[in-house]
């Protein structure tokens, strides 16, 4: 009997044992996912920009800070839109809004023209859809794939090549003081094929954010070339209401919007910030939750387990406790 007592309670010790051990992994591992979850979105959130101007040795600056002089490479800023302002004395200077893509490194190409001479100049964005293209502006080889460049108003023609691949050449028309966004598409032949159109996209006031088709892809005034059918249109900046539109493009042929936004009282774009923080939670806290979600179990198979192995060993201690009865 005192044998039996004995291991059992050894067995209970083992039990309670690998039961602490158990919720003490647990924590480690709760712990873990919750505070590795904002490092892993930060570390990801990253994009470079090449920046080239000539002449040389301008100063760069990047959403108002000084990062240096030409030529720069930054691998710090985050995905989504950036102004630039390029400047050297002596020569006008340049402001520029790019959209850098997650994890790409977006090369922009500007040339400064000397103060008093009025040059006019409009800028280009050409994208692919394979990354790293060769990309020719008027037959001169300009950089690599996805770019900004300044040059002359007019048309011009761009070009995307890459090894293996059949390059595409497409016209485009540049406007002072104007963004063209253009996409050559050289894998796709079929799509590269297709008859564009374009729209021009001017705003009072200007520098609003532009979404098209769900995609931010830069602020106003911008010119966009893309396939014919209705496109989705929004335009927002702050302090101004929001303009949804429908904008429909015809192959070959530009459209032009200009659009005024609406200046918003201070009560009413309190209201509409609360409402929107009350309804869309950040990215941030939604990864959070789902990444608690996953790894957060009621209860580990280990201690599960052990908590059966325990029941069992006290339902045979009470049972070899209890006295037999003799038989007469």
């Amino acid at each position: 009997m005192k044998k039996v007592i004995m291991i059992s309670l050894l067995l209970i010790a083992i039990g309670l044992t690998l039961v602490a051990n158990s919720i003490i992994n647990f924590k480690r591992n709760e712990q873990n996912s919750a505070g590795y979850a904002t490092a892993d979105i930060q570390s990801s959130m990253k994009s470079g920009i090449f920046i080239s101007v000539n002449p040389t040795s301008s100063k760069i600056f990047v959403d108002g800070e000084l990062r240096g002089v030409s030529p720069l490479n930054l691998n710090d800023l985050s995905p989504g839109l950036h102004n630039l302002i390029v400047a050297k004395d002596g020569y006008q200077e340049e402001y520029l809004t790019v959209y850098l893509i997650d994890s790409k490194t977006t090369q922009v190409f500007v040339t400064l023209p000397l103060k008093n001479t009025n040059q006019p100049q409009g800028t280009v964005n050409i994208n692919t859809d394979l990354a790293d293209s060769k990309i020719f502006l008027d037959g001169i080889l300009i950089g690599t794939s996805p770019l900004y460049t300044t040059t002359s108003p007019g048309i011009h023609t761009a070009k995307a090549t890459k090894k293996g691949y059949y390059s595409i050449s497409k016209e485009i028309e540049v406007v002072q003081d104007y963004t063209t966004i253009i996409d050559l598409n050289i894998e796709t032949l079929d799509k590269s094929k297709e008859e564009r159109g374009s729209i021009l996209i001017k705003t009072d006031p200007t520098n609003a954010n532009i979404q098209f088709d769900g995609l931010i892809i830069g602020r106003s005034p911008l010119i966009i070339y893309t396939l014919p059918g209705s496109h989705q249109l929004s335009i927002s900046k702050v302090d101004y209401s929001e303009i949804f539109q429908t904008a429909p493009i015809e192959a070959n042929k530009r459209t032009d919007l200009d659009l005024s936004l609406d200046k918003v009282t201070s009560t009413e774009t309190q209201q509409e910030n609360k409402q929107s923080n009350n309804q869309q939670p950040s990215p941030l806290e939604t990864t959070n939750e789902n990444k608690q979600d996953i790894k957060k179990p009621i209860l580990s198979n280990s201690i599960i387990s052990t908590i059966i192995i325990l029941i069992l060993i006290l339902i045979v201690i009470i049972t070899t406790a209890i006295p037999k009865k003799k038989k007469k």
